[in-house]
């Protein structure tokens, strides 16, 4: 009889270290689950700022005289010669150019600057689902504004 207690001892004493491993185990699982959230979420918190990262450039438009018709958008646009892209013809600009207001008549030279947002390195947006932003244009400044009719001003864009 005493053989038998002592191995129903000797099981109950395995049985509590067993279970003291196990629950130290538990723990130590608990805290590196919890630390595998915090830097997951950490790690994510750059992934979707609130404020999109961007790159500026300063630019000279010309902005002609009077709007052409553009028969791809069915409307007439403002017609620009970039020095940006170095273009030496007319070509349609459809965006505001915050803080310039167009008045038809006059041919323009704009000092502006043109901000393209981009999501990490790349030029379109952080999640697939959303819509790439498109460039923002601020006018800086209106080197010229002269009354005339604009040079070489096509009919329409096609």
């Amino acid at each position: 009889m005493q053989n038998i207690l002592h191995y129903v001892v000797q099981y109950f004493l395995f049985l509590a270290f067993l279970l003291q491993k196990v629950m130290l185990m538990k723990t130590q699982l608990s805290i590196i689950s919890f630390l595998l959230c915090v830097m997951s979420l950490c790690g994510c918190a750059g992934l979707h700022s609130d404020t999109p990262e961007y790159s500026e450039r300063e630019v000279q438009f010309t902005i002609a005289s009077e709007r052409v018709f553009s028969d791809v958008l069915g409307t007439y646009t403002l017609a620009i010669k970039s020095s940006d892209e170095g273009m030496h013809w007319w070509t349609p600009f459809t965006a505001d150019i915050i803080g310039f207001e167009y008045e038809p008549g006059y041919e323009y030279i704009l000092e502006v600057t043109v901000r393209s947002f981009l999501a990490h390195g790349t030029s379109v947006a952080a999640e697939p689902s959303e819509e790439p932003h498109e460039p923002e244009y601020y006018l800086n400044n209106v080197t010229s504004k002269i009354a005339k009719i604009s040079d070489d001003l096509p009919l329409s864009f096609e």
